[in-house]
């Protein structure tokens, strides 16, 4: 079996980007997916590469006929990303997700919120399209029933580690519903308004380099979905991204 799948970068094609496969039966596969790599939109989004790749020896092997994601995951996030093998396939798995049958859980970084250790937040605002503006919003007259469980795990440093649980995701229902809650999730710079700590606000005796550079230790949001369990039973994990476990290391230094 193949151990990972690889793609173009949308923004530097030239470069390959590597989507790890950690889980691989006769209807589905597993990928792992990076930040700021889009699902399904643009030429360069991972289904559309991968339907261009259907005639590779390397995608053949796989079982793969007709590729489906059974869900999109926001291009600022990174985790578990189900793609579907065949239509049958599709359909059993998308009518699965539909009917709340499948079970997430991201991990975030966020902003020191001052909750007390080992605190659990509910919140079930119904989200909608605003009717405007590229974002989402909290509606009860137009939104579409929502929930996610928000959970207390460390501390790191000044921020904090936290998991949130849903059986569906809305867009942008995790950073929606965490500044609803009190969050501010690392890098949700549209409610949360929270940037990643820049390499100076982090890092001792930090230097730009020749070109001034101070940049961030880990681009996109700091939410990853390290769980997931299919309305099988199965259970899919993936550890959190290397650059994330960095800037963790970071924050938590004196």
């Amino acid at each position: 079996m193949n151990s990972s799948i690889y793609i173009h970068h949308p923004s530097y094609p030239g470069k390959s980007i590597e989507l790890p496969i950690i889980h691989d039966d006769e209807h589905c596969l597993a990928v792992e997916k990076p930040p700021k790599i889009p699902c399904r939109a643009g030429q360069f989004s991972i289904m559309k590469q991968l339907w261009m790749s259907l005639q590779k020896p390397s995608i053949i092997s796989l079982g793969i006929q007709h590729p489906c994601s059974v869900y999109d995951l926001e291009d600022n996030l990174s985790g578990i990303l189900i793609l579907a093998k065949n239509r049958e396939s599709a359909k059993v798995l998308k009518n699965a997700y539909g009917s709340y049958m499948f079970e997430f859980t991201f991990d975030l970084l966020c902003a020191g919120s001052g909750c007390d250790d080992g605190r659990e937040m509910v919140c079930s605002l119904p989200i909608a399209r605003h009717f405007s503006k590229e974002r989402m919003l909290i509606s009860a007259r137009t939104g579409k029933k929502s929930r996610t469980n928000f959970n207390f795990f460390a501390r790191v440093g000044k921020c904090e580690h936290w998991q949130a649980r849903c059986t569906y995701l809305r867009k942008d229902q995790l950073c929606l519903h965490a500044h609803e809650s009190g969050l501010a999730v690392l890098g949700d710079t549209l409610y949360g308004r929270t940037k990643i700590p820049s390499f100076s606000e982090i890092k001792r005796h930090f230097k730009a380099n020749r070109r001034g550079s101070n940049g961030s230790l880990y681009a996109g949001i700091a939410a990853h979905l390290s769980t997931l369990k299919l309305h099988s039973g199965a259970v899919i994990r993936s550890e959190l991204p290397k650059k994330m476990r960095v800037l963790m290391k970071f924050l938590t230094k004196p």
